[in-house]
């Protein structure tokens, strides 16, 4: 009768065993499938993102072109040399291919009718910009001088309008396309979770009920053991973190085998003792790692904590955060170290692709400020080109009248030498703004500050906006120019925009550096409408805009930021005042740009 009853039993655990083990099977499928569909969801939708933003870029790119066609068309006019004109020319003709190139990329990633439709507008603007542009050609050619500016400052420069507009209207649907696409994409990412979550939650239920059955069953035929040790072991198995275990006193070191399944390493394989993790640990991270573990050793610190690399078995670097706590006995001597390691090789991966993305924000940033900046540079050259134009004609004039004075030839030559000296400057101070370096140098902070405002200052005085600077700090830092001039334009543009949003006759925008303990402080206040107090604390996040008419795209601010916390490891905020608002940039004197 025991013998039918325990065989009874054994036939149950058997076939419950196969059922326990094909419901396991079952689960791991299922959970596989699903996270391979939400895997593909999420590429796919990484891959719809993608048309949305090479189509915006297409457009900036295009729209670059249009201002140099532009300006190329400007330079005809002034030129009376026929090589010129035909190099000229050349440029257009090259300019005009590069603008098709990016129509022609916009035409095969644009998403939607509208989208279609605004591409074709685009396109048959530009075709009939090419009439109007030959035009001007023909009349420079037959000397018609006076028609060709006419055309080129009338009909020619409203319909540069037109195509500007058109262009950027483009732009913003394919940027709003991609926040819709991507807003669709996240609700069915999360839907898909959701549901695969009930699925795994549902087959969990049904499999521990399994095993309870299966428990109750075979107990009779399992062995009493250490319950303290089988919780130990559940504890150590069930978490995906590495533990660690470190007798100080005679240096014997456990590691578990997780721990070295996160290295590619079965539990055999590796030593258990303190060389195991040395040896493997980054050389350019290892002294910071042992100068931790010897803090916490001597009671400078209540925890371990240090982010290190480790090498993997197959030659790569895995990233461990290594977290422990060191006990101590009566006399307050260390006797044993515990922790886990946890991988973040993903973390890390992830904080790369953030930066990869911040970094193309920064660059497509400085592309779109380039065709500002070509705006205000021309406006600059005028008033010296037309002082070089005057002093060229006086000393023709004498020439014919034959009264040519040495005196009178050399103040015209100084004066436009003086002129020739300034336009050379301001393109000086252009290629400084968007050369390429982001190394460290040792700068004085005013200079900076000036070619900033000089950059600026054309599209200042156009608008009747003074500057007044109060500079305390004179000595220098050491900072990337160039990236902190960023900074800086991006400011001042907002200034600008703040002060014309108030509707003022006229505006004071105010610059002061100051020191205070380790930092140079950089304040740049405009007057003008105040920050809502509503978006003033998110104000530099992403996509959030200060601007009334909601043109503007909200990442100025969120790049500015970006760039003066993680590439000049400074801080930067913004305060509301009385009559205006105060931005306030804080660098480091000495600042650890190595770390």
């Amino acid at each position: 009768m025991y013998k039918i009853y325990f065989k009874s039993i054994t036939n149950m655990t058997i076939l419950l065993s196969i059922g326990f083990l094909s419901l396991i099977i079952i689960l791991l499928y299922s959970f596989y499938t699903h996270h391979k569909e939400l895997l593909v969801l999420h590429e796919s939708t990484q891959t719809i993102y993608n048309h949305p933003l090479k189509v915006s870029s297409s457009a900036l790119l295009a729209k670059l072109e249009i201002y140099k066609i532009h300006r190329n068309m400007k330079d005809v006019v002034l030129t009376s040399q026929v090589e010129e004109i035909k190099i000229l020319k050349a440029k257009v003709n090259l300019n005009e291919l590069e603008i098709y190139k990016n129509l022609d990329i916009i035409k095969t990633k644009i998403l939607g009718i509208k989208g279609q439709t605004l591409e074709k507008e685009v396109r048959l603007l530009f075709k009939q910009w090419r009439p109007i542009r030959d035009q001007v050609f023909t009349l420079q050619n037959k000397n018609a001088l006076n028609r060709a500016i006419a055309i080129t400052k009338g009909k020619g420069a409203l319909h540069v309008l037109k195509l500007d507009k058109a262009m950027h209207s483009l732009y913003l649907y394919a940027h709003n396309k991609a926040k819709v696409i991507i807003n669709r994409a996240e609700h069915n990412f999360k839907q898909a979770s959701k549901n695969d979550t009930i699925t795994i939650v549902l087959l969990l239920i049904l499999s521990l009920g399994i095993a309870i059955f299966i428990i109750i069953t075979i107990r009779h035929n399992q062995q009493i053991v250490n319950r303290k040790k089988e919780r130990y072991e559940y504890a150590i198995n069930g978490t995906e973190d590495g533990l660690w275990d470190w007798n100080l006193v005679d240096d014997n070191v456990y590691f578990a085998p997780q721990w070295k399944k996160m290295l590619g390493y079965d539990d055999n394989e590796l030593e258990n003792c303190f060389e195991t993790w040395k040896s493997r640990v980054h050389p350019d991270d290892l002294k910071k790692a042992e100068q931790d573990l010897e803090d916490n050793i001597n009671q400078k610190t209540n925890f371990y904590s240090n982010i290190h690399r480790l090498k993997h078995k197959d030659g790569s670097w895995v990233w461990i955060h290594d977290r422990g706590k060191a006990y101590f006995n009566d006399k307050g001597i260390a006797i044993r170290m515990v922790g886990f390691h946890t991988d973040i090789t993903q973390e890390k991966e992830l904080s790369n692709i953030i930066q990869e993305k911040d970094e193309l924000l920064i660059i497509q940033s400085r592309h779109a400020a380039m065709g500002e900046m070509i705006g205000m540079i021309a406006h600059q050259w005028r008033q010296p080109i037309s002082v070089i134009s005057m002093a060229a004609n006086n000393l023709l004039v004498d020439v014919e009248l034959e009264n040519l004075q040495e005196r009178a030839v050399t103040k015209q030559s100084k004066e436009i030498l003086f002129q020739t000296k300034y336009l050379s400057e301001v393109i000086e101070t252009f290629k400084d703004f968007f050369r390429k370096s982001k190394s460290i140098e040792s700068v004085v902070l005013s200079s900076i500050i000036d070619k900033s405002l000089a950059l600026m200052q054309a599209s200042f005085d156009n608008h009747g906006i003074t500057t007044q600077k109060n500079y305390h700090f004179a000595d220098t830092i050491e900072t990337s120019p160039q990236e902190l001039q960023q900074v800086i334009i991006n400011i001042l543009k907002n200034a600008k925009e703040s002060i014309l949003e108030s509707n003022q006759p006229k505006g004071l925008v105010s610059i002061q550096t100051t020191t205070q303990n380790s930092e140079v402080i950089i304040a740049i206040c405009n007057e003008g409408p105040t920050i809502d107090e509503k978006i003033i604390t998110d104000i530099f996040n992403p996509y959030t805009s200060t601007k009334l008419d909601k043109n503007g795209t909200g990442l100025g601010l969120y790049i500015s930021k970006t760039i003066t916390e993680k590439h000049l490891l400074g801080r930067i905020w913004v305060e509301n005042r009385d009559n205006g608002v105060c931005f306030y940039i804080a660098l480091p004197l000495k600042g650890d740009h190595e770390s």
